[in-house]
């Protein structure tokens, strides 16, 4: 129970720097993810189905900071034309 209120608060954190990011499609995956780790789920799945389900989390997990890393996006300085005056 203590592992999946972790992972579900990583995998909502991930989701909402997704959405922030503007990449719908991974913060929808990440929200899947949050429907099998809820806590509060009835249904309970075969060990070979958590199996396939925490690597595929896992594997997310690791990827993330590649997925979700913001673009480089160079920025406007005004410190030049403050001194030119």
């Amino acid at each position: 129970m203590v592992i999946s209120i972790v992972v579900s608060v990583g995998v909502l954190m991930l989701a909402i720097r997704a959405f922030s990011l503007a990449r719908f499609v991974w913060g929808l995956v990440f929200l899947a993810l949050l429907g099998v780790y809820t806590p509060f789920r009835s249904a309970e799945f075969s060990p070979r189905l958590y199996l396939i389900f925490d690597l595929v989390t896992l594997a997310l997990f690791a990827v993330s900071p590649l997925i979700l890393k913001r673009a480089k996006i160079p920025a406007i300085s005004t410190a030049g034309s403050r001194m030119a005056r």
